[in-house]
């Protein structure tokens, strides 16, 4: 996988999955809970992982990179 996601996207999606994680696995414990404990995990992956399957489907870019790699 190439990276696609820049340093602030990074701290963003990080910052998000996180939050999400918390708050659907500690406050919200039912359905809704876990579907955005869910979604905070795939954030962080990919902020972890600098690389997002949907970036690379649309042909975007925040890393500043004209040909990831």
């Amino acid at each position: 996988m190439s990276m696609n996601v820049g340093s602030a996207d990074r701290y963003v999606r990080g910052a998000a999955g996180i939050a999400l994680m918390v708050y659907g696995g500690f406050v919200r414990v039912d359905v809704l809970g876990f579907v955005l404990a869910a979604v905070g995990m795939v954030l962080l992956a990919t902020a972890i992982a600098s690389s997002c399957p949907i970036y690379t489907l649309l042909g975007l870019n925040t890393c500043g990179r004209k040909h990831p790699h």
